[in-house]
């Protein structure tokens, strides 16, 4: 069956347009994960706060007490966010593929979003194999036959990356309709399908990256506030926390809707 890959790509609109409150409900649940992710990372990252800031993001300029502490942090601040994640991407499914099951804003906690945590742990570690494998065969390349040769197994990773992302696009959405974890028959259904599936997620990635910087200028005052000190301080990174959740969820939906929505055609 044939699908409009424009319509799928606009589909986290429709689905924030017809659901403001589930959305706000998916941003308290992102802002449980953020509260929780902080809370866990920073008896680790705090003593060495000073120095992450001096570096302004340059890792080679860190200690190795430095980036241990980092590595430990990173440890706790992923798990609650992945959790976030099982929970809002059914939520997020049902609403384009069970849109009568609307009662708490599509929310649930099963045997679902058990799977879902499942699949997400799975595709996670797909892609952290995809780049550490890109990583290694581009210094690689480069070592051996100079920057062009770094340069071009860097376009084929990136675009080894996007084909296996659209191949697997189907299993999230499938886990919501299937009782068990879809992997190949998530990757068999799209097989036929995978260059639109691939013009679906760089639309979806553009209007999300789009979101996001719109987000990024409301946040740039409450970031500023950040690095004075007292209430007010406290007051805007609070605020920041509650911007950055609802960017998730809106970022979210605008990334995950669309495949829901192919499935649906799919599945007729």
């Amino acid at each position: 069956m044939s699908f409009s890959a424009t319509d799928a790509a606009f589909e986290g609109f429709r689905v924030t347009r017809q659901n403001p409150a589930a959305v706000l409900l998916w941003s308290m649940v992102w802002l449980i994960g953020l509260i929780l992710s902080s809370l866990l990372a920073a008896p680790a990252i705090m003593p060495h706060m000073a120095e992450l800031q001096a570096a302004n993001g340059d890792i080679n300029a860190l200690s190795p007490e430095a980036l241990q502490a980092f590595g430990l942090a990173m440890a706790g601040f992923m798990p609650p966010l992945l959790l976030a994640q099982a929970l809002v991407a059914p939520a997020v499914y049902r609403a384009v593929l069970e849109p009568e099951k609307r009662r708490f804003g599509f929310l649930r906690l099963g045997k679902t979003e058990a799977r879902m945590l499942g699949v997400l742990i799975i595709l996670v570690v797909v892609q952290l194999v995809l780049n550490v494998g890109a990583d290694l065969a581009t210094r690689g390349a480069g070592a051996a036959i100079g920057l062009a040769g770094g340069v071009i197994v860097n376009l084929i990773a990136f675009a080894l990356g996007l084909w296996v992302a659209a191949r697997l696009s189907l299993v999230a959405p499938l886990t919501v309709l299937r009782s068990g974890l879809p992997l190949v028959e998530g990757w068999k259904r799209s097989g036929p399908i995978v260059w639109p599936l691939i013009g679906v997620n760089v639309l979806a990635v553009a209007m999300a990256l789009l979101v996001g910087l719109l987000l990024a200028l409301v946040a740039w005052p409450m970031t500023a506030a950040m690095s004075g000190s007292g209430a007010g301080a406290g007051l805007a990174a609070l605020l920041l926390m509650t911007l950055m959740a609802l960017g998730f969820a809106l970022i979210t939906v605008l990334l995950w809707s669309p495949f829901a929505a192919i499935l649906k055609q799919l599945e007729g």
